[in-house]
């Protein structure tokens, strides 16, 4: 039973983007796993190291050096995170996700990464062969 609750944290959290219903639904499936499995005290899976990291990997960048930050903030009171900890950690980037400059942030990540696409780059020829005479 725990190994497919987790499965299903793990699952969402692969689909996880920075977007306000992505990080939602992460949360809720995170919160459901932690109640269900709390209540059978069962928590052990959950806090394991690997288990929280599986879940990291999934996270976009930015959220997993949030995530790095906050972790080394609790290394310092001399303890190891938890599921807990990474779950209210997710509720926060959902709210802040969903919140008006939340919404002004993920425009702005969104019209960034259309005008990285659209850049195309081309060495001048004479640089080209100058790089070329020189190797």
């Amino acid at each position: 039973m725990a190994r497919t609750l987790i499965d299903g944290v793990l699952a969402e959290a692969s689909k996880a983007r920075n977007e306000p219903e992505s990080l939602v639904r992460l949360a809720i499936e995170m919160q459901n796993c932690l109640s269900a499995l709390t209540q059978m005290n069962n928590e052990a899976d959950l806090n394991a190291r690997h288990t929280l990291e599986a879940i990291v990997r999934y996270l976009p960048a930015d959220i997993q050096q949030r995530w790095a930050e906050k972790a080394v903030i609790i290394g310092r009171i001399g303890r190891e995170p938890n599921f807990t900890e990474l779950t209210e950690f997710i509720q926060n980037r959902a709210k802040v996700a969903n919140s008006r400059f939340g919404q002004v942030a993920s425009i702005g990540r969104r019209e960034e990464g259309h005008r990285t696409k659209e850049r195309t780059y081309e060495i001048p020829k004479g640089y080209r062969n100058a790089i070329t005479t020189r190797q």
